[in-house]
């Protein structure tokens, strides 16, 4: 079984942006950014700070509140 979809959308390191669709925030599983529950709602709530941050709704670090995510990949063993 795969843990994260086969695919991955690109996306901006910083903004979360798709970098080929404006306006589209891919996360969690389904854009291949999460390995499981967990790590799907921690990318959500971080492309849910850049959005705010997008629209003035959010001034300060995202990074200072919930830390950095760490994109999935697969591992190799």
């Amino acid at each position: 079984t795969r843990t994260s979809s086969p695919i991955q959308i690109p996306r901006d390191a910083d903004s979360y942006e798709s970098t080929s669709v404006k306006g589209l925030y891919p996360v969690g599983e389904g854009a291949g950014y999460a390995g499981g529950i967990i790590s799907a709602a921690v990318d959500g709530m971080h492309a849910g700070f850049a959005v705010a941050k997008k629209f003035n709704l959010f001034h300060g670090d995202v990074k200072s509140v919930l830390g950095k995510a760490h994109n999935a990949g697969l591992v190799k063993y």
